[in-house]
């Protein structure tokens, strides 16, 4: 199998590579589960709608720049990092300027919220939390999954174990919640950029065309970052903060999910890089591989879902089971476009790469806006199967037309 081939090292990258996601999974269940119980719905609402906001502000960290140093690294040319880092956190600097701009705006409009102060130390951290990520890229690159699994272990445990030790110990603020997130990444980042910028410090080799490939792919990733974290600021502005805190949950176990699909296509996208064509057999393979993978999660929305949500989250959020069984459905449709989508970013083409990007983030921001306003929630889960039905409809056209390999 093309993507699977000398088993005994995909095995190895699988195990380092999910190891933190189970970690992760479990740990952060398990916070979540003291975490809902802490906060009132409201002040979860508002904890989601930051994360939201900071979500959308990583437009700012020039993300495309994340795939074009794995790529890099992985030809050999690791002094990419180099300049990566230091675009990349300068870049962020605007994030967190909007933070600030944020901060003066929630302390006059929502006022007694607690926006205002959790937005200013969200501003303080930010750079660090976000613009300083491409060590994982460097990792990734040169398959180094043991690495990566102990650095992103830590970030799992500590900040998992401070949520639920401030469950205990403090005050029920989410502001005390977003600091934890925020902090402990930011701390693992600093020290893993620093080591790696004394360990690389006398590599020059540099890939011109890997860097100016990630600053085009991160003005398209800009749309993305809005499209994937619109959702719950529209339904803070148009509905409600409990509205937000449902549909947060409701997407909390499907984002999980997501994030699975998302590990398996990191650990093969080295390989997607040395791969010289797209041939029949490579579609084939995808389109088992997500077959397969599109069965497993449909059976579990069924199956799985509906108590592990009442278990985690309590029964004061069984309203979220269908969002969150419907969410699941949306994500088994897209499941096979995400597969050839991996090839496209592998290729440097930069123009299909927009074409998808841009296409359906202005899809998914159109619906969305349109249908949580007249909708409610139902209407930004019909965005999500938009969405989905749009990537797979145009990804699968790029792919045949350019990619294709013809019998």
């Amino acid at each position: 199998m093309t993507l699977l081939k000398n088993r005994l090292q995909t095995f190895k990258n699988f195990s380092f590579a999910y190891a933190p996601q189970i970690l992760q999974m479990g740990l952060g269940l398990l916070s979540t589960y003291y975490l809902v119980r802490w906060l009132s719905q409201e002040n979860y609402g508002h904890y989601q709608f930051l994360l939201s906001f900071i979500g959308l502000l990583t437009l700012t960290n020039l993300k495309g720049l994340n795939n074009a140093t794995m790529q890099s690294v992985a030809r050999g040319h690791i002094g990419t990092y180099i300049r990566a880092v230091k675009l990349s956190f300068f870049s962020s600097l605007l994030g967190s300027l909007a933070l600030l701009i944020g901060t003066v705006y929630f302390h006059y409009q929502e006022e007694g919220s607690g926006l205002a102060q959790a937005a200013l130390f969200c501003a303080l951290l930010f750079p660090f939390a976000h613009g300083l990520t491409q060590w994982k890229s460097v990792a990734t690159g040169r398959e180094h999954f043991g690495k990566l699994f102990a650095s992103e272990g830590t970030v799992v445990v500590l900040t998992a174990g401070g949520i639920v030790a401030a469950t205990f110990f403090l005050n029920p603020l989410f502001l005390y919640a977003l600091l934890i997130v925020l902090s402990v990444p930011s701390f693992i980042n600093i020290w893993m950029t620093v080591r790696n910028l004394r360990l690389f410090a006398s590599e020059t080799k540099t890939s011109e065309d890997n860097i100016a490939y990630g600053l085009k792919t991160s003005f398209f990733l800009g749309f993305q970052s809005i499209a994937t974290n619109i959702d719950k600021m529209l339904i803070f502005f148009f509905l409600s903060p409990v509205a937000v805190a449902i549909y947060a949950v409701s997407e909390r176990l499907a984002s999980l999910l997501r994030s699975i699909v998302q590990k398996f296509l990191l650990v093969i996208a080295p390989r997607y890089a040395r791969l010289e064509k797209y041939s029949d057999d490579l579609n084939k393979e995808i389109f088992w591989f997500s077959a397969v993978i599109a069965v497993g999660l449909i059976i579990f929305a069924v199956f799985f879902l509906p108590p592990l949500i009442t278990f985690i989250f309590g029964e004061q959020y069984n309203e979220s089971i269908i969002y969150a069984q419907l969410l699941t459905g949306a994500l088994a449709i897209g499941n096979v476009a995400n597969f050839k989508f991996r090839f496209i970013r592998s290729r440097l083409d930069t123009k299909n790469y927009g074409i998808v990007i841009v296409a359906t983030s202005l899809l998914k921001i159109c619906a969305s806006a349109t249908l949580t306003f007249f909708f409610g929630l139902i209407g930004t889960v019909i965005s999500e199967y938009i969405y989905r039905i749009g990537f797979v409809i145009i990804v699968n056209a790029i792919i045949k037309r350019d990619y294709l390999e013809k019998p």
